[in-house]
């Protein structure tokens, strides 16, 4: 049986004690669970900021570092951001992979060869001298 949690506080802690969340996403899902007013939710975000528990900013680093690692794209990046609530430049993005030693060029060209292995072998070798 599934445990219900009591108040928002504690709903939001068990979230938090499984996966990093943004502010927008933690706000929804209170509103949504709870039905609580906007005060009462910017109050308890608050108090989770100062407790170090949220942080926009960390969770934009990482959730940025963890796709470049995962060879996925500037692009696709900034839009999943943007779906929780956080906007970036995709100057920040490629400031990101700079510093930790990625190359985005890299990353597309595997992405290149990762979407074109099920075209045929001579349509490839076409493809791949236009690309590289």
């Amino acid at each position: 049986m599934k445990k219900r949690s009591s108040t928002p506080e504690k709903y939001i802690f068990n979230l938090l004690a499984k996966k990093d969340y943004t502010k927008y996403e933690l706000t929804q899902k209170l509103k949504n669970k709870f039905g609580i007013n906007t005060e009462e939710i910017n109050n308890i975000l608050q108090r989770l900021e100062e407790l170090q528990l949220i942080d926009d900013n960390r969770f934009k680093y990482r959730f940025i570092l963890n796709k470049l690692l995962n060879g996925d794209g500037p692009y696709l990046i900034q839009q999943k951001l943007q779906q929780k609530g956080i906007s970036v430049e995709l100057n920040d993005i490629e400031d990101i992979a700079i510093k930790e030693g990625i190359s985005l060029e890299k990353n597309a060209k595997n992405l290149i060869l990762k979407k074109t292995s099920l075209i045929n072998e001579t349509d490839r070798l076409k493809l791949k001298k236009k690309t590289f």
